[in-house]
């Protein structure tokens, strides 16, 4: 609703976080354009012609005349304070920096104010609270393959200070609980808020917490991964008491100082939180 003259504008959402497809101010319809950081480069009407755009730095400040609040990574920008807003934190695009320091403190890493591990390039932040990958248009958790065969979450432990191995999948030489060394076969995977599911009675390692969520292939190319060395169920994202799995990500599984929460958690917190699908990109 525009604070002014009262004007009414609908907006139509797809799967993802910030991911703005139409809106629609009277009878009048706009469609977003959109790059790998979800930022909105254009609207366009219904026969296609760019109606409004906007071009952006690195750390988000904008010049054009777009017509619509959602810009940089597809935040809502407020023209009186010129900042940008991420949920949990006001950014500013002038200091590449938030203006407040993060609400989960030392999880986050050892610089409070940082956007998106200063490479706001590569990655978003949608919430204020950790940063991001999209890819297709979705909150991507990415996942890199190792010198070793390992693969390790994006954000190391060497990166945030945390002790830990972040997320693992498969296992080497050295790993306490070998079984299967294999880790999952790169592809794009995906999981939703319904594939949640209890462990607590069944055998293995599935870390205190006891649940995991399951995974499934994105593209008929990857589902040959579903059977990769006879797992006819497939892999799941779940906890560990012990550092490796059987080509599971499995997630750490150590309390951090205060109780607050831990890897598998903090998924879990999003998966909840959003309710949409969450893609899991392994390269």
């Amino acid at each position: 609703m525009d604070d002014v003259n009262g004007t009414l504008t609908k907006y139509q959402n797809g799967p993802g976080i910030d991911n703005k497809l139409k809106m629609a101010t009277g009878n009048t319809p706009s469609y977003f354009l959109t790059d790998h950081l979800g930022s909105t480069n254009a609207l366009t009407n219904s026969t296609g012609a760019i109606t409004s755009s906007a071009t952006y730095d690195s750390f988000g400040n904008q010049t054009g005349n777009l017509a619509t609040r959602y810009s940089y990574t597809g935040r809502e920008f407020d023209n009186f304070s010129g900042l940008y807003f991420y949920r949990a934190r006001w950014y500013s695009a002038d200091i590449g920096r938030f203006i407040s320091e993060d609400p989960i403190g030392f999880e986050g890493g050892v610089n409070w104010f940082a956007y998106a591990g200063n490479s706001p390039v590569r990655y978003s932040d949608p919430t204020g609270l950790d940063y991001a990958v999209f890819e297709n248009g979705q909150l991507t958790w990415v996942y890199e393959k190792q010198p070793e065969g390992w693969f390790r979450w994006f954000k190391s432990a060497e990166e945030t200070g945390r002790k830990s191995w972040g997320a693992v999948s498969g296992c080497d030489e050295s790993c306490p609980n070998p079984k299967k060394k294999e880790p999952v076969p790169p592809g794009t995977y995906y999981t939703e808020p319904g594939d949640r599911e209890d462990k607590s009675d069944k055998p293995g390692d599935w870390g205190p917490l006891k649940f995991g969520y399951r995974l499934h292939a994105a593209f008929p190319s990857d589902w040959r991964n579903y059977f990769y060395y006879g797992r006819s169920g497939g892999f799941f994202i779940h906890g560990g008491n012990i550092r490796g799995s059987a080509g599971c990500i499995e997630m750490a599984q150590y309390v951090y100082p205060e109780g607050e929460p831990n890897w598998l958690s903090e998924f879990d917190y999003e998966m909840t939180r959003f309710g949409q699908p969450l893609y899991v990109y392994v390269r």
